[in-house]
C-alpha cells in the first residue's frame, strides 16, 4: 500500500511538471479590464480565459472587472494566438475588442524564459464583454452575476472538459507555484475544505468528461 501510495505521489508532482522537469518554460502574464456588455456586467470572482495550443490559462477579476496576474506558461515560444474569454458562473462569452464584434481578442504569443521579467512587462488586454459562446442557455447569467466556480468542480480551468489541465492546476497550487491566485476554494474540488492530491485524484478519475453544470434551482410559485 505504501509503494503504491508513493507511485501516485511521484505521478502527480510530475503531472505538476509536464511536460518535463527539464523543459524550458516561457512565461507571458497579462493584466487588463473586462467592460460590460447591455445587462452582463463583470463581478468579482468572475473569470478571464486565455487559450493557447490547446492549454487553458485563467484569473480572476474584482468586483470592477480588473484582473492581473493571468500568466501563461509553455514549453514552446512558438507566436501562436492566444486568444480570450470571459466566464461568469457556468455561461462562457467571447472577450471582444469592441460592441459589435463576434470573433474573441487575439494576441500572439511570445513568452519571456524569466518569469521576474515578464511579471515586471505585463502584456494589457482591455476587452467587452461578448457573445455567449456556451452554458447559461441566454445571454443573461442566470445567478445574477455571483461568479466563481459554480459549474462542474472539477473544471477548474473553465472550459467545459475534465482535463489533465484542471488536475495540474490544482497540484501547482498544492506545492506552491500560486501567482495570480485570488481565489484557492477553486482547488477544493472534494468541497471538503482542503485542497491537497484528494482534489487532483477526483479530476484524473473523470479525465476525458465533459463538464456537469448543475441545473437552476426551480422558482417557488407565489414568490
Amino acid at each position: 500500500m505504501l509503494r503504491h501510495r508513493s507511485i501516485i505521489l511521484v505521478a502527480l508532482v510530475s503531472l505538476a511538471c509536464a511536460p518535463g522537469a527539464l523543459a524550458q518554460e516561457f512565461f507571458m502574464i497579462f493584466q487588463g479590464r473586462v467592460a460590460a456588455s447591455g445587462d452582463i456586467a463583470p463581478a468579482s470572482g468572475d473569470t478571464v480565459i486565455a487559450t493557447v495550443g490547446g492549454q487553458n490559462f485563467s484569473g480572476q477579476v474584482d468586483p470592477t472587472g480588473r484582473f492581473q496576474g493571468l500568466t501563461v506558461i509553455r514549453t514552446s515560444n512558438n507566436p501562436d494566438p492566444v486568444t480570450f474569454r470571459f466566464r461568469k458562473g457556468s455561461t462562457t462569452y467571447a472577450l471582444v475588442l469592441a460592441e459589435g464584434d463576434t470573433n474573441p481578442i487575439s494576441i500572439q504569443y511570445s513568452g519571456s524564459s524569466n518569469p521576474l521579467g515578464a511579471a515586471f512587462n505585463p502584456t494589457t488586454v482591455n476587452g467587452i464583454i461578448g457573445p455567449r459562446i456556451s452554458g447559461g442557455g441566454s445571454n443573461t447569467p442566470g445567478d445574477g452575476g455571483s461568479g466563481g466556480n459554480e459549474g462542474d468542480a472539477a473544471d477548474v480551468d473553465g472550459d467545459g472538459l475534465i482535463t489533465t489541465n484542471d488536475a495540474r492546476l490544482v497540484l501547482r497550487f498544492i506545492i506552491g507555484m500560486r501567482q495570480g491566485v485570488t481565489d484557492a476554494s477553486v482547488f477544493d474540488v472534494t468541497g471538503d475544505g482542503i485542497i491537497n492530491t484528494n482534489d487532483v485524484v477526483a479530476i484524473l478519475r473523470r479525465e476525458g468528461e465533459e463538464a456537469v453544470v448543475p441545473a437552476p434551482p426551480a422558482e417557488e410559485e407565489g414568490a
